[in-house]
């Protein structure tokens, strides 16, 4: 998907890991009523060790958590998640200071407020 909250996985990839070793995880929200898809989402990042998420699209929920928990939020509009982390380690992808999409119900079915 190209939402952020929307997304069937999640991939976390250890830029400092020869070939850029990689764990992909289940978005299991996809099953759930939409009022409960962002505490899924919050419950299943918040176990995951990670300091930059790249997006194409992200509600202000999504985005004001990962910012709230020290994660850095990347735009990327690439085909491919390696296409991506590659620009990213080449500094060419614009880092995000607010959300994509600004309707209060966008996202992740809560409301956040930037701090």
């Amino acid at each position: 998907s190209n939402h952020f909250g929307r997304a069937q996985k999640f991939g976390i990839f250890d830029l400092d890991a020869p070939e850029d070793e990689k764990e992909i995880i289940e978005n299991k929200s996809q099953a759930g009523a939409e009022s409960e898809r962002s505490k899924i989402i919050f419950e299943l990042l918040s176990g995951l060790k990670f300091d930059a998420a790249i997006i194409k699209d992200i509600g202000p929920g999504a985005f004001y958590w990962l910012k709230e928990h020290g994660i850095k939020v990347y735009k990327s509009s690439d085909k491919t998640p390696h296409e991506a982390i590659e620009r990213l380690k080449e500094n060419k992808l614009e880092e995000l200071d607010e959300p994509t999409e600004h309707d209060r119900h966008a996202g992740m079915g809560m409301h956040a407020h930037q701090q």
